[in-house]
């Protein structure tokens, strides 16, 4: 049928991909025997459809005598703060993810799924599975376009989706034309990056339906999550931890932090991960007594909520002062000419770092650091302001769209941005 845009394994013939390729001199990792062939016969693989033949009517999951903590699947790390890293996940984990989803998001079998982002992505995994597993609808895009995710959420009638924050920003245009079409949404989520205030409000605007924010990152899946409807949630948060996962925030010496301090994310989860692939001591640095470190910096606050700073590894530290650059592109962001920005810190032998702000301005628009200067004057604390912009036409970025930061700050290593404020010292110091 036409409606459908990706069937897995359609038109492919492993034994003519294996003959024609360095696999047949590697061999193939996999021994046929464990492999099911789709749409054709492959000599030593299970055919897919003699499967279906002789396959009981009914299956009951948790009924077959099988460990659900073999490995089960090998994805990759977003890579949008280092190289990407393979992690294995269990088929348990997988399946306590689906049912995580199923309790935060009141998923049913009557609910229709849309995937919109690559499928080797966990986000994708969770939303193929979770059908599967509910016995709900499953409509897959073949790749992401503004209008077309509003016309797969029309024509096939989309309830619910877990959606990438560029993806829901890019639909916003788009979304107003639709006008009141949209109906079919029952529940919305946005993930794998903050939304900024104005676009959670256009957002909420624009979707009427259930609309939530969730944090988490490959390792652990969700970690917490922020209806944004509820007038009683904190909107600058990133929500509550979901069940069955406790939260620390711990400080550079493991000990856990107190209230409304920023320290290391931490969190206990039968959702996380079972260890990155082949790589023992990035392992043992990940998991400690337990707990996940995520990378991420943050706090608790009072009544539990988890108020996301930044990206340990991103923290720049400038004058013997700590900047988190998520708090600065917080601020640039809202101007009216700015379309996305990034904020890096580059050596610099009078600060020990510098803040660089790289800036996408909006088309037919004409913006300068001078303006920005202005700005930024009475918004940001003086050693938060960045020491120099630079306008660049966009940013490397993963599959998801997400800002590659690890990549600018490699480009930009070398980048002199003290230089004007050096000259205008010199300058201001020079007799009259």
């Amino acid at each position: 049928t036409t409606d459908i845009d990706y069937i897995i394994g359609r038109d492919v013939k492993l034994e003519d991909a294996i003959k024609s390729s360095q696999l047949e001199k590697t061999k193939f990792p996999v021994p046929l025997e464990h492999c099911i062939a789709v749409g054709s016969h492959v000599n030593g693989c299970h055919n897919f459809e003699n499967i279906l033949e002789t396959a009981s009517d009914k299956y009951e999951l948790g009924k077959l005598n099988i460990d659900e903590e073999q490995d089960y699947i090998l994805t990759m790390t977003s890579g949008s703060t280092s190289a990407p890293k393979p992690i294995v996940f269990t088929q348990g984990t997988k399946i306590r993810r689906c049912f995580s989803a199923q309790d935060s998001y009141d998923l049913t079998d009557e609910d229709t799924v849309l995937v919109a982002t690559p499928l080797y992505h966990s986000i994708s995994q969770r939303l193929i599975l979770t059908p599967l597993i509910l016995g709900a609808t499953c409509v897959i895009m073949r790749s992401f376009s503004p209008r077309s995710w509003l016309e797969h959420v029309n024509k096939q009638k989309v309830s619910f989706t877990i959606a990438v924050a560029s993806q829901l920003e890019a639909i916003l245009e788009p979304a107003k034309e639709a006008g009141d079409k949209l109906t079919s949404l029952r529940c919305v989520v946005s993930c794998c990056a903050l939304l900024n205030m104005e676009t959670k409000k256009l957002l909420t605007d624009e979707l009427q339906c259930d609309f939530h924010e969730c944090y988490g990152i490959s390792e652990a899946g969700v970690i917490s999550n922020l209806n944004i409807r509820d007038l009683s949630t904190k909107i600058h948060s990133v929500g509550r931890a979901v069940s069955d996962v406790d939260i620390k925030i711990v400080d550079n010496k493991g000990n856990t932090a107190a209230t409304e301090t920023i320290g290391e994310i931490t969190c206990k989860s039968a959702m996380q991960f079972s260890r990155y692939y082949k790589n023992e001591q990035a392992t043992q640095q990940s998991l400690r007594d337990g707990f996940l470190y995520t990378g991420d910096m943050g706090y608790l606050d009072e009544d539990g909520y988890l108020v996301f700073s930044g990206r340990k590894k991103e923290v720049i530290i400038t004058g013997g002062a700590n900047v988190f650059p998520k708090d600065i592109e917080a601020v640039l962001i809202e101007h009216p000419q700015v379309k996305e920005c990034a904020v890096i810190g580059v050596a610099d032998k009078h600060f020990g770092e510098a803040v660089l702000a790289l800036i996408i301005v909006k088309d037919d628009t004409e913006l300068t650091e001078r303006d920005l200067q202005r700005y930024c004057l009475h918004r940001l604390a003086d050693v938060q302001k960045p020491l120099a912009y630079v306008f660049v036409d966009d940013f490397p970025r993963t599959s998801l769209g997400k800002t590659i930061k690890h990549m600018l700050q490699q480009q930009y290593a070398d980048y002199d941005a003290t230089a004007n404020l050096r000259a205008i010292i010199q300058n201001n110091s020079e007799p009259q």
